[in-house]
Protein backbone atom coordinates (compact mmCIF):
# COMPACT_ATOMS: atom_id res chain seq x y z
CA UNK A 1 0.00 0.00 0.00
CA UNK A 2 1.22 3.55 -0.78
CA UNK A 3 2.30 5.68 2.09
CA UNK A 4 -0.24 7.94 1.87
CA UNK A 5 -3.10 5.22 1.42
CA UNK A 6 -1.22 3.38 4.48
CA UNK A 7 -1.87 6.96 6.72
CA UNK A 8 -5.26 7.44 6.14
CA UNK A 9 -6.49 4.03 6.96
CA UNK A 10 -4.19 4.66 10.21
CA UNK A 11 -5.98 7.45 11.22
CA UNK A 12 -9.45 6.47 10.54
CA UNK A 13 -8.87 3.23 12.56
CA UNK A 14 -7.33 5.76 15.49
CA UNK A 15 -9.86 8.10 15.11
CA UNK A 16 -13.21 5.58 15.17
CA UNK A 17 -14.43 7.80 12.53
CA UNK A 18 -18.30 6.64 10.88
CA UNK A 19 -16.76 8.36 7.77
CA UNK A 20 -13.70 6.29 7.40
CA UNK A 21 -11.32 6.93 5.15
CA UNK A 22 -13.16 9.18 2.89
CA UNK A 23 -13.84 11.47 6.21
CA UNK A 24 -10.21 11.62 6.82
CA UNK A 25 -9.10 12.27 3.15
CA UNK A 26 -11.82 14.85 3.55
CA UNK A 27 -9.86 16.42 6.38
CA UNK A 28 -6.48 16.39 4.59
CA UNK A 29 -7.92 18.08 1.34
CA UNK A 30 -9.63 20.96 3.10
CA UNK A 31 -6.36 21.38 5.28
CA UNK A 32 -4.25 21.22 1.98
CA UNK A 33 -6.84 23.97 0.37
CA UNK A 34 -7.09 26.55 2.95
CA UNK A 35 -3.61 26.31 5.04
CA UNK A 36 -3.40 27.89 7.43
CA UNK A 37 -6.24 27.48 8.81
CA UNK A 38 -8.33 27.03 12.09
CA UNK A 39 -9.77 23.12 13.32
CA UNK A 40 -12.75 25.29 13.56
CA UNK A 41 -13.37 26.66 9.99
CA UNK A 42 -11.77 22.86 8.40
CA UNK A 43 -15.32 22.04 10.52
CA UNK A 44 -17.66 23.97 8.63
CA UNK A 45 -15.31 22.77 5.29
CA UNK A 46 -16.00 18.97 5.91
CA UNK A 47 -19.21 19.71 7.96
CA UNK A 48 -17.85 17.23 10.59
CA UNK A 49 -17.81 18.00 14.02
CA UNK A 50 -14.89 20.12 15.92
CA UNK A 51 -13.48 17.27 18.05
CA UNK A 52 -13.47 14.74 15.31
CA UNK A 53 -11.42 17.21 13.24
CA UNK A 54 -9.37 18.01 16.09
CA UNK A 55 -8.71 13.71 16.77
CA UNK A 56 -7.96 13.78 12.94
CA UNK A 57 -5.33 16.15 12.90
CA UNK A 58 -4.07 14.80 16.37
CA UNK A 59 -3.32 11.44 14.65
CA UNK A 60 -2.01 13.34 11.51
CA UNK A 61 0.22 15.48 13.35
CA UNK A 62 2.01 11.90 15.12
CA UNK A 63 2.77 10.93 11.58
CA UNK A 64 4.34 14.25 10.57
CA UNK A 65 1.69 15.00 7.95
CA UNK A 66 0.44 17.64 9.91
CA UNK A 67 2.60 21.05 11.10
CA UNK A 68 2.93 21.64 15.19
CA UNK A 69 2.31 25.43 14.63
CA UNK A 70 -1.41 26.89 14.69
CA UNK A 71 -3.22 27.21 12.96
CA UNK A 72 -2.67 23.71 11.13
CA UNK A 73 -0.94 23.68 8.19
CA UNK A 74 0.80 20.67 6.40
CA UNK A 75 4.44 19.50 7.12
CA UNK A 76 6.55 19.95 3.86
CA UNK A 77 6.23 16.12 3.88
CA UNK A 78 2.45 16.35 4.09
CA UNK A 79 2.27 18.40 1.21
CA UNK A 80 4.41 15.83 -0.69
CA UNK A 81 1.78 13.13 -0.47
CA UNK A 82 -1.56 15.25 0.22
CA UNK A 83 -1.31 18.62 -1.76
CA UNK A 84 0.11 17.51 -5.18
CA UNK A 85 -1.97 19.63 -7.60
CA UNK A 86 -3.45 21.87 -4.96
CA UNK A 87 -3.72 25.63 -6.56
CA UNK A 88 -1.76 28.21 -5.85
CA UNK A 89 -4.20 30.85 -4.85
CA UNK A 90 -3.37 32.76 -1.91
CA UNK A 91 -6.51 33.26 -0.07
CA UNK A 92 -9.82 31.55 -0.26
CA UNK A 93 -12.59 32.03 -2.92
CA UNK A 94 -15.10 31.79 0.38
CA UNK A 95 -17.17 35.52 -0.03
CA UNK A 96 -16.61 36.77 3.43
CA UNK A 97 -20.29 38.80 3.24
CA UNK A 98 -22.59 35.61 2.29
CA UNK A 99 -20.99 33.56 5.05
CA UNK A 100 -19.17 31.34 2.71
CA UNK A 101 -21.99 30.66 0.68
CA UNK A 102 -20.75 32.50 -2.53
CA UNK A 103 -17.55 32.90 -4.06
CA UNK A 104 -15.45 35.79 -4.97
CA UNK A 105 -12.98 36.49 -7.72
CA UNK A 106 -9.72 38.03 -6.18
CA UNK A 107 -7.45 40.62 -7.86
CA UNK A 108 -4.72 37.39 -8.50
CA UNK A 109 -7.21 36.12 -10.57
CA UNK A 110 -7.15 39.19 -13.28
CA UNK A 111 -4.89 37.89 -15.63
CA UNK A 112 -6.97 35.01 -15.77
CA UNK A 113 -10.37 37.08 -15.95
CA UNK A 114 -8.58 38.57 -19.41
CA UNK A 115 -7.08 35.34 -20.93
CA UNK A 116 -10.80 33.62 -20.31
CA UNK A 117 -12.29 37.22 -22.20
CA UNK A 118 -10.29 36.58 -25.18
CA UNK A 119 -11.08 33.04 -25.38
CA UNK A 120 -14.77 33.51 -24.68
CA UNK A 121 -14.87 36.12 -27.61
CA UNK A 122 -13.43 33.12 -30.31
CA UNK A 123 -16.50 31.16 -28.61
CA UNK A 124 -19.58 30.84 -31.15
CA UNK A 125 -22.72 31.90 -30.78
CA UNK A 126 -25.59 30.93 -28.37
CA UNK A 127 -27.72 28.74 -30.12
CA UNK A 128 -31.20 29.70 -29.10
CA UNK A 129 -32.67 26.80 -30.16
CA UNK A 130 -30.38 24.81 -27.68
CA UNK A 131 -31.81 27.45 -25.03
CA UNK A 132 -28.03 28.44 -25.03
CA UNK A 133 -26.87 31.68 -22.90
CA UNK A 134 -23.30 32.63 -22.36
CA UNK A 135 -22.38 33.78 -18.84
CA UNK A 136 -19.86 36.20 -18.01
CA UNK A 137 -16.51 35.81 -17.47
CA UNK A 138 -16.71 36.71 -13.61
CA UNK A 139 -19.52 33.70 -13.58
CA UNK A 140 -17.15 31.25 -15.17
CA UNK A 141 -14.30 32.14 -12.49
CA UNK A 142 -16.50 31.85 -9.49
CA UNK A 143 -18.31 28.24 -10.50
CA UNK A 144 -14.39 26.99 -10.86
CA UNK A 145 -13.37 28.53 -7.36
CA UNK A 146 -16.78 27.00 -5.94
CA UNK A 147 -15.65 23.39 -7.05
CA UNK A 148 -12.65 24.17 -5.63
CA UNK A 149 -14.04 24.96 -2.89
CA UNK A 150 -16.50 22.14 -2.88
CA UNK A 151 -13.30 19.56 -2.86
CA UNK A 152 -14.47 18.87 -6.44
CA UNK A 153 -12.08 20.37 -8.56
CA UNK A 154 -8.32 19.00 -7.25
CA UNK A 155 -7.70 14.98 -8.21
CA UNK A 156 -11.42 14.64 -9.71
CA UNK A 157 -11.91 13.65 -12.94
CA UNK A 158 -14.45 15.91 -14.03
CA UNK A 159 -17.37 15.29 -16.68
CA UNK A 160 -19.49 18.56 -17.70
CA UNK A 161 -22.79 18.34 -19.16
CA UNK A 162 -23.05 20.67 -21.57
CA UNK A 163 -20.40 23.47 -21.60
CA UNK A 164 -22.26 26.36 -23.73
CA UNK A 165 -21.03 28.59 -20.71
CA UNK A 166 -17.31 27.63 -21.39
CA UNK A 167 -16.57 26.53 -17.58
CA UNK A 168 -14.13 23.97 -19.20
CA UNK A 169 -12.12 26.66 -20.37
CA UNK A 170 -12.29 28.58 -17.24
CA UNK A 171 -10.86 25.67 -15.63
CA UNK A 172 -7.66 25.17 -18.28
CA UNK A 173 -7.14 29.02 -17.33
CA UNK A 174 -7.35 28.97 -13.68
CA UNK A 175 -5.43 25.24 -13.50
CA UNK A 176 -2.58 26.48 -16.01
CA UNK A 177 -1.65 29.84 -13.92
CA UNK A 178 -2.22 28.18 -10.56
CA UNK A 179 -1.62 24.37 -10.67
CA UNK A 180 -0.21 21.58 -12.26
CA UNK A 181 -0.45 18.68 -14.73
CA UNK A 182 -1.74 17.02 -11.19
CA UNK A 183 -4.73 19.18 -10.57
CA UNK A 184 -6.91 17.68 -13.26
CA UNK A 185 -6.55 13.59 -14.05
CA UNK A 186 -9.13 14.67 -16.70
CA UNK A 187 -11.77 16.48 -18.29
CA UNK A 188 -14.95 15.17 -20.43
CA UNK A 189 -17.28 17.46 -22.03
CA UNK A 190 -20.44 16.04 -23.11
CA UNK A 191 -22.72 18.40 -25.46
CA UNK A 192 -25.27 18.01 -28.62
CA UNK A 193 -23.25 21.02 -30.58
CA UNK A 194 -21.04 20.14 -33.01
CA UNK A 195 -19.83 23.48 -33.23
CA UNK A 196 -19.15 23.95 -29.76
CA UNK A 197 -17.12 21.03 -29.38
CA UNK A 198 -14.69 21.57 -32.28
CA UNK A 199 -14.27 25.04 -30.92
CA UNK A 200 -13.74 23.56 -27.48
CA UNK A 201 -11.29 20.51 -29.34
CA UNK A 202 -9.37 23.46 -30.77
CA UNK A 203 -8.87 25.80 -27.61
CA UNK A 204 -7.70 22.60 -25.55
CA UNK A 205 -5.02 20.81 -26.98
CA UNK A 206 -2.84 22.72 -24.70
CA UNK A 207 -4.57 22.22 -21.76
CA UNK A 208 -2.39 21.10 -18.49
CA UNK A 209 -4.93 17.39 -18.43
CA UNK A 210 -6.09 15.38 -20.35
CA UNK A 211 -9.61 16.73 -22.42
CA UNK A 212 -12.01 14.01 -23.98
CA UNK A 213 -15.29 15.90 -26.06
CA UNK A 214 -18.03 13.65 -26.56
CA UNK A 215 -21.25 14.61 -28.47
CA UNK A 216 -24.18 13.25 -27.23
CA UNK A 217 -28.01 14.65 -26.73
CA UNK A 218 -28.78 14.03 -22.97
CA UNK A 219 -32.49 13.03 -23.50
CA UNK A 220 -31.16 9.72 -24.77
CA UNK A 221 -29.51 6.86 -22.78
CA UNK A 222 -25.64 7.48 -22.22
Amino acid sequence: MAEDGRIVEEVAAAVGLAEGESGVRAVIAALARLEPVSIRRISRAVELPVPIVASVCGELRKRAVVAEERPAQLTSAGRRLFAAGQLGLRRSAACPTCAGRGAMVSGELSPVAAELAKAAGRAPRPRLELDQCHCTVGTKLRRVLALDEADALVGRRILLLGDDDLVSLAIRAVVRRFGSEATVPHLVVLDVDPQLLDFLRAELEDAPFPFTSVRHDLREPL
